[in-house]
């Protein structure tokens, strides 16, 4: 006569197997999320400097390029144009001639740089600069400086 039944000794042996498999699909589980996050890091990481470097990219196109006077003009007007009096922007421009150095914060002399009655401010449109673009210790852009050739 055969008997159905499993024997204990048998029970036990699949019931100890079935819980290590267990394991091993739990343990594969949290390794796999371990790594998972880890990637997403990286790739969120990777995503913010993409971010800050398309934010930067306007002023960036300054950095080691030779510009004409015209452009350096066109740069403190549409970066510093909207900056009143009282208020300071976020990035400065220092620009340096054959004859006079100035930095500009804001719209004071906007007007002034290209009238060439003023010495003190004129920029030559034809006059050729060298750009840099300086940032802070975290990479942030702080200013640029325009240093004619």
């Amino acid at each position: 006569m055969k008997s159905g039944n499993i024997s204990s000794a048998l029970k036990l042996m699949l019931f100890s197997v079935s819980i290590l498999i267990t394991c091993v699909v739990v343990f594969v589980a949290i390794t796999a999320s371990k790594e998972a996050k880890k990637i997403s890091d990286v790739l969120i990481g990777q995503l913010n400097e993409f971010n800050h470097d398309i934010a930067d990219s306007g002023l960036m196109k300054y950095h080691g390029a030779e510009v004409y006077g015209s452009e350096v003009t066109n740069c403190i007007k549409a970066n510093l144009g909207d900056y009143t009096v009282p208020d300071i922007s976020p990035v400065y421009i220092y620009v340096k001639t054959s004859s006079t150095e100035n930095t500009y914060h804001n719209n004071t002399y906007v007007k002034n740089i290209r009238q060439f009655t003023d010495l003190q401010h004129y920029i030559k449109p034809t006059a050729t600069f060298v750009g840099e673009v300086i940032k802070n210790t975290n990479g942030v852009i702080v200013g640029i400086k325009f240093v004619q050739k």
